[in-house]
């Protein structure tokens, strides 16, 4: 066996996080790293190789999944949302009516600004740019400037309003009223109510479906989900789902709805196009959060009360998998570029995370601090971080996930020094010709990881797509890294 210098080894440890002494199940083979003495014979070469290899399975986890931070929020940190233009996370904190505002490549805290009474849910309008938050104790909505971090103006809505989200197609926000039996309908632009549509008692989750431009809001008083036409504004359907619906989730790869009953433990599966329900799935007790893997048509239901995930294949409707061993999950959210899926349990204070192409269990890192009560998560795809609202603790966790093999990031961070700005469009995405070393193909895809388009060397057509941010992504010869970069499609 060759031999390893003991200093090198310490920074080995030092680095990987191992302990610097450890002691070998063998009796009698306890190793000191004391840069001075080392056991010798047969024990030394055996507790050195346990040592190593230890330490090379704690650098290749680190290398997957680790906490990267914990950075302070407000109290009672409940609710995050991503802004793909300006790489921000907003967080919502219901206990000191602020929101927090992170800068996404750098890591840090960028301002702290006063909302409404008791802020729990958010929203990013990617269209004008602005963040929308909703204020339970005083029927508003305050809107934040993503540029300049400032609250612009406050929308008058329904009374509790409890959740909000955003139709790009259309450049609209909705608001569920859970005091009002209420629907508000804004104006993206210019931030007026074009419209109430009335629904049923206590509408507490609200969704849009992107293809067919629809929205769905579910009422647990009458457990029923609500349709309302993108267009016009009105309710269209009335669907009857399972007891206590308290989340919902679309899935654009089969295009359906997905709404999560707590009462009766079930999904009710529903129809994009037809507003009708296809079919129930039954799944573990207590279900309470939904997530969508749509690269592989896949859904996910956390289980709280017998730490479990259901795995709905989206195309059969039938349940093909139970993940066990995940803690009874409050929130979940799916990373689609090393498609893991990471489940917050607040009770335990822990996130567990799953590889969606095994199904198994990666790892559960527990967050910082003495009561961490993980609640609510948003993705940053560019560097590729989760964020975990922290409600106990007011603190935003962050979680790195490395890159997958030959996939580049954007961002040097250890330097801190971003890559060139996104690329403004206007109708026409132009990729220039390559002579030598010529991508495969090239890709453009949604800020969810979706392929829309390919694109072609010149002229492409984009005008028909919404507003927003966009990655165009390039498969590279082997080789040669794929290239990731944004483009901002501007009216």
């Amino acid at each position: 066996m060759q031999f390893v210098a003991p200093a090198l080894l310490a920074a080995l440890l030092r680095f990987s996080g191992c302990p610097s002494a450890l002691t070998s199940p063998y009796r009698g083979t306890n190793v000191s790293w004391n840069g001075t003495a080392l056991m010798k014979g047969s024990n030394m070469r055996l507790s050195l190789l346990i040592v190593l290899t230890l330490c090379s399975a704690t650098v290749g986890t680190l290398r997957a999944q680790w906490l990267e931070d914990s950075l302070p929020a407000g109290a009672g940190a409940c609710a995050l949302c991503y802004n793909s233009i300006n790489n921000k996370v907003y967080c919502a904190n219901s206990g000191d009516n602020t929101v927090t505002i992170i800068d996404g490549p750098a890591n840090h805290v960028l301002a702290t600004v006063p909302v409404g009474s008791g802020p729990r849910d958010l929203c990013y309008n990617s269209t004008n740019n602005k963040v929308y938050v909703v204020n339970y104790g005083d029927t508003t909505l305050s809107v934040i400037d993503g540029a300049g971090d400032s609250v612009i103006t406050a929308v008058i809505v329904g009374n509790y309003p409890w959740a909000v989200c955003y139709n790009p197609t259309g450049n609209k926000v909705y608001c569920a009223n859970s005091g009002s039996s209420s629907v508000s309908v804004i104006n993206g632009a210019n931030d007026h109510v074009v419209a109430t549509d009335v629904v049923g008692m206590w509408p507490e989750v609200i969704g849009f479906n992107r293809t067919d431009n629809k929205v769905y809001c579910v009422s647990t008083s009458t457990d029923s989900a609500y349709v309302i036409d993108g267009a016009s504004n009105n309710v269209i359907a009335t669907i009857p789902v399972g007891g206590i619906p308290s989340g919902l989730c679309w899935n654009p790869h089969s295009d359906k709805v997905y709404c999560v009953n707590a009462g009766d433990n079930t999904v009710t599966v529903i129809g994009g196009g037809s507003n009708s329900v296809i079919t129930t799935v039954a799944t573990g007790y207590a279900p309470a959060a939904l997530a969508c893997d749509s690269a592989d048509n896949k859904v996910y239901c956390a289980n709280t009360g017998d730490t479990t995930v259901t795995v709905i294949d989206g195309a059969s409707n039938n349940v093909p998998a139970t993940i066990a061993t995940v803690p009874g999950a409050v929130a979940l959210c799916h990373n689609r570029i090393n498609n893991k899926l990471y489940c917050a349990d607040k009770s335990l204070g822990e996130v567990t995370i799953v590889d969606c192409a095994t199904e198994q269990v990666l790892r559960t890192i527990h967050l910082n601090g003495e009561s961490p009560a993980p609640c609510a998560f948003t993705w940053n795809p560019v560097q590729n971080r989760v964020y975990v609202a922290d409600k106990e603790q007011g603190m935003v966790a962050v979680l790195r996930d490395s890159m997958p093999a030959g996939v580049e990031e954007t961002m040097n961070d250890e330097r801190g020094t971003p890559s060139p700005g996104p690329t403004i469009v206007r109708g026409v995405l132009f990729l220039p010709e390559t002579s030598s070393r010529k991508p495969q193909a090239t890709s453009l895809l949604d800020i969810e990881g979706r392929r829309l388009l390919d694109l072609n060397p010149g002229a492409n057509d984009v005008g028909q797509l919404a507003p927003g941010v966009y990655f165009v992504k390039e498969a590279q010869a082997q080789d040669q890294a794929q290239a990731v970069r944004r483009v901002v499609i501007a009216r």
